[in-house]
């Protein structure tokens, strides 16, 4: 209790709104005024038809939603069918570009557990969502200073700081769940942290309806027999499933048929290669379209190369409640990134956490101030990698990774042998 008041005392010197409480209530508010008047996809307009959805990536849910609940449920797969609602002005408000589309990509349970938000009208229903949105991040602000007293000396900066933050102003902007990721992976770590293992793992297989990020956390907890936080991930999937069930049998099938396509995603109506952040994108854009195969092959063989360096970095007891762990679970979310088949700007969101856990050990140490350097560089820079990627087809923010990789390694390795060094006798 002393240890909160001097913390609080020394962060609050110009009044009660610069304390961490009130940065934290603060830039929500400010992100929420932001988004609503400066974002293309919330401004109102005098007509029916705009260039882009209100509320961004959202109508996909809530036409989802409509779906699942309708007696047309069985077309909740139907590309045609799910692309027709989309541009339904009697059902949307508005009109737009109609060679343009979300396709449907999440499973029914997902779907079925958001259809409440039908309830509403959409654009009722859009404003909801961000602040609903704004809500996880607010939440992981006072996680990480509540649970994890490392951070308590970023604050207020941190919260301020996320204003610079383009991903997740991004996400925000387009109606993307992104912060609801981040308060996944925070609350996840902390878990961890706090060495609750099968409460951590409920709690991650709750991003199942994005499975392709959990696929490398999984792979390490079970090769580190972390039984626990197995099955507690196993616990949620299953929850989830049985939502997909309530759902419609028939819909799980077909969305098993979506995730058997996942891999031809890039090759989607639509798809950027300067907006993605992963191998498969980064070769995709590269070598284009005609030499997909190659991409393939190269991708695969990298993500390989990336798994097997993660599993060295993971090497030797998992000691959750060290400076190593930091530095493992950051690797991890990185590697996380690299390897996935889809992944856009707006999701690098999720980058923010390692950011917020690296700077108090580079302020802490010396020896870790490059490392949290090149990851706030990372974060103030990141809105520039799509339009160097236009001008050169060349992704950096990969390149990017792959130095901080090289750092977190070296960092890892040191603190194995100095920890190999102590137990020696």
């Amino acid at each position: 209790m002393i240890e909160q008041s001097a913390i609080l005392t020394v962060n609050s010197p110009s009044g009660r709104w610069f304390t961490p409480l009130g940065v934290t209530l603060l830039v929500p508010v400010v992100l929420a005024l932001i988004v609503l008047w400066t974002s293309p996809n919330f401004l109102p307009t005098t007509h029916e038809h705009r260039s882009s959805p209100f509320g961004g990536d959202f109508l996909q849910e809530w036409i989802g939603g409509n779906i699942v609940i309708s007696a047309e449920r069985e077309k909740l797969y139907d590309g045609a069918f799910f692309k027709s609602l989309q541009h339904r002005p009697e059902l949307t408000g508005f009109t737009w570009p109609n060679e343009l589309y979300y396709p449907p990509v999440y499973p029914p349970g997902y779907y079925y557990l958001l259809s409440p938000f039908t309830n509403f009208d959409y654009r009722t229903a859009s404003v909801i969502w961000l602040l609903i949105s704004i809500s996880c991040l607010v939440a992981t602000f006072a996680l990480l200073y509540q649970f994890y007293p490392p951070t308590r000396c970023l604050f207020p900066w941190l919260p301020l700081a996320t204003l610079l933050f383009s991903p997740l102003l991004y996400s925000l902007g387009i109606g993307h769940k992104s912060t609801v990721l981040l308060l996944v992976f925070t609350a996840t770590y902390l878990l961890l942290h706090h060495r609750k293992t099968y409460l951590a793992g409920v709690c991650f297989g709750v991003i199942a309806f994005k499975p392709q990020l959990l696929i490398v956390m999984l792979l390490v907890m079970l090769m580190k027999r972390e039984w626990k936080f197995v099955c507690g991930a196993t616990t949620s999937v299953a929850l989830g499933w049985v939502l997909c069930l309530l759902a419609g049998l028939d819909l799980c099938f077909d969305y098993i048929q979506v995730l058997a396509g996942a891999g031809d995603f890039v090759r989607h109506n639509g798809y950027r290669f300067d907006l993605a952040h992963s191998l498969w994108s980064f070769y995709g854009g590269l070598l284009g379209e005609s030499q997909m195969p190659v991409s393939k092959l190269l991708a695969g063989l990298s993500c390989l190369v990336c798994m097997v360096w993660l599993w060295r970095m993971f090497r030797g007891p998992l000691l959750t409640q060290s400076d190593r762990f930091v530095f493992q679970y950051s690797a991890m979310i990185i590697v996380t990134i690299l390897v996935s088949p889809h992944f856009y700007f707006y999701d690098l969101t999720i980058l923010w956490l390692p950011i917020a856990l690296l700077l108090p050990l580079g302020i802490r140490s010396e020896q870790a101030r490059p490392l949290a350097a090149a990851a706030v560089g990372f974060g103030l820079l990141a809105g520039a990698f799509t339009a160097i990627a236009q001008v050169t087809s060349i992704q950096f923010s990969i390149i990017w990774f792959g130095v901080l990789l090289l750092f977190l390694d070296h960092r890892i390795r040191t603190l194995h042998s100095a920890v190999h060094l102590a137990s020696t006798p």
